[in-house]
């Protein structure tokens, strides 16, 4: 598994477009990507083939489980699957923008077998929250 790592500030531009950092774009292949509602405000996206095993899990969940049914909702209602282009940009849905409450300074992160699109702002405050409770359990 090629993990998705580092931290990097892109900009939104005109008509939705998000350039994906080179690190992003080289694990993501040329099958594109798979963009959905993540938690605490962000957007997630994945590798199109790992997005399909994260379906099939989600899938196989038992209907009669109020969570789950409720989870399959929120990921699968969210769920974009786009191309990339030529200049690694991928245009972003209006429903997630809204979301993820991003209209144009944005934070791309890798989090391993993800990686998620924030706000700046709200990802600055999660940095901070991490921090404090990282500092609390040493």
């Amino acid at each position: 598994m090629d993990y998705f790592t580092g931290e990097f500030s892109p900009n939104l531009t005109e008509g939705n477009r998000l350039s994906l950092p080179k690190r992003v774009r080289d694990r993501l292949g040329e099958d594109g990507v798979i963009l959905t509602r993540g938690f605490d405000g962000c957007i997630f996206g994945y590798r199109r083939d790992a997005w399909y095993q994260k379906a099939y899990q989600q899938a196989e969940q038992p209907a009669d489980d109020s969570r789950a049914r409720k989870l399959k909702r929120y990921i699968f209602s969210g769920a974009a699957d786009l191309s990339v282009d030529k200049q690694g940009r991928v245009v972003i849905p209006n429903n997630l923008l809204e979301y993820a409450e991003i209209a144009d300074i944005t934070s791309v992160v890798g989090v391993g077998d993800h990686f998620e699109i924030w706000n700046r702002q709200k990802w600055e405050g999660q940095l901070v929250k991490i921090s404090e409770e990282v500092d609390k359990d040493e």
